[in-house]
């Protein structure tokens, strides 16, 4: 099974957090939005959709993940 973690045009309203930064890379309390999914579902693959600005970060962060830039 294939999982698709994307942003979509809201994540300007997260600025200037994801300015740098994937939507899915914030943390809250103690994990972010892509540990949480990868904790909850570990057999998962996982494929990155981002932002042309960030991929370097991304691919950088999360090299065992696919990443698919937008």
């Amino acid at each position: 099974m294939m999982l698709y973690v994307y942003e979509n045009i809201d994540v300007f309203d997260l600025e200037p957090i994801t300015h740098t930064h994937p939507a899915f890379d914030i943390r809250c309390v103690a994990f972010t939005c892509l540990e949480r999914i990868i904790k909850l579902m570990p057999k998962i693959k996982i494929s990155l959709i981002v932002r042309d600005s960030i991929a370097s970060f991304v691919k950088e962060k999360y090299p065992n993940s696919k990443l698919i830039q937008s």
